[in-house]
């Protein structure tokens, strides 16, 4: 038993009764000592609040019975907000696709479980992945015909998740670059106008003075204002 989760463990001692007086004393000392990490486990967990509700009791099964009454659903209650919540389930705008997707598929496993209980048929993953296509609104119309276009047996829930946070990543990807271009955009304006005509001028006139014209290899000119170059072109006239 101790291989078993530490929830398990609890429960088995919880739910089983004191040992009578007729059982030998080693095992009823056991029992005692397990019933006493049990309470301490189910106290460590509970709020201050919640903790007053079970100082009366004086076993782990005292405190698990006080506690289910005071806050687990009847069964056919939990059922019905269940089938509600899943049906009903709308994406947050907030939300991411893998977040949303992850919302879903706890309701549906919990729905399941909760439809076992009651000796009731279980849902099919198609009814998951359908809900998850229905909650995804007008702008996923195209994929949502072309996930229409893949076989039956290959329409399984990881596929869809994987293709839906495909999608998700371009479009994210998109917009950053879009805002990147926009933003070097805006800053190359600023910077052009700030800078000004005058200080354009001023910025050309210094580069003349560092770089040699291609021509003459002479500072103060560029090649198109070259003074051999401007002789030439006049020769050419004349003649």
């Amino acid at each position: 038993m101790c291989c078993e989760p530490i929830h398990s463990r609890v429960l088995y001692v919880v739910q089983r009764n004191v040992p009578s007086t007729a059982q030998r004393r080693e095992e009823q000392e056991k029992w005692e000592e397990a019933d006493a990490k049990a309470a301490s486990l189910i106290g460590s967990v509970l709020s201050k609040s919640v903790a007053d509700l079970v100082l009366s009791c004086t076993t782990s099964n005292e405190n698990w019975l006080k506690l289910c009454a005071r806050f687990e659903r009847k069964s056919t209650q939990r059922l019905n907000m269940l089938i509600e919540m899943f049906f009903q389930a709308r994406r947050d705008e907030s939300e991411d696709t893998s977040s949303h997707v992850a919302k879903l598929q706890n309701l549906f496993v919990d729905l399941n479980n909760e439809l076992e209980k009651h000796n009731e048929n279980r849902l099919s993953q198609r009814m998951l992945t359908g809900r998850i296509l229905s909650t995804l609104g007008k702008s996923h119309d195209h994929f949502k015909d072309v996930w229409d276009t893949i076989p039956e047996d290959n329409q399984t829930v990881n596929l869809l998740v994987e293709k839906l946070c495909n999608i998700e990543l371009r479009e994210t990807k998109s917009t950053d670059n879009g805002q990147q271009s926009a933003f070097f955009s805006r800053k190359a304006k600023k910077s052009s106008a700030g800078k000004g005509p005058q200080k354009c001028v001023k910025d050309t006139e210094r580069a003349k003075q560092r770089f040699p014209c291609n021509k003459r290899k002479k500072l103060g000119h560029w090649a198109a204002e070259c003074p051999q170059k401007k002789d030439k072109d006049s020769g050419k006239k004349v003649g």
